[in-house]
């Protein structure tokens, strides 16, 4: 008897388990950024798909931005890079007006390693 109850208690924490995890997923952009599940890279990308773009701004050389650009888009069809580059100053000041403005979801802000 005790068995069949541990083996009944294991399927309903395994099944809610399941549904809690599907329940988990990010639904928004403060939530995404944070979004530390293994699936991360494939909710991104789905998400990416449904909007079309993403914009990245950076201060790279144009000629590495779209060496970039154009590496991101054939690893990842569907979609395209929109880049914004300017000097970091003005990318700084850019940034920081979209955020008192709330024109851009919080974003996580990445900078390459360097070489």
């Amino acid at each position: 008897m005790m068995k069949q109850f541990i083996a009944a208690l294991l399927i309903v924490a395994s099944s809610g388990a399941s549904a809690w995890s599907q329940a988990g997923k990010p639904s928004s952009a403060a939530e995404l950024a944070t979004y530390v599940a293994a699936d991360r890279e494939k909710v991104l990308y789905e998400g990416a798909k449904k909007e079309g773009k993403l914009v990245w701004y950076t201060t790279l050389a144009t000629d590495q931005n779209k060496t970039i650009s154009s590496i991101f888009e054939k690893k990842h069809p569907g979609v395209a890079v929109d880049t914004y580059r300017t000097g970091s100053s003005a990318l700084a000041q850019r940034l920081r007006t979209e955020a008192k403005a709330r024109a851009i979801p919080p974003t996580p802000l990445r900078r390459l390693p360097a070489a």
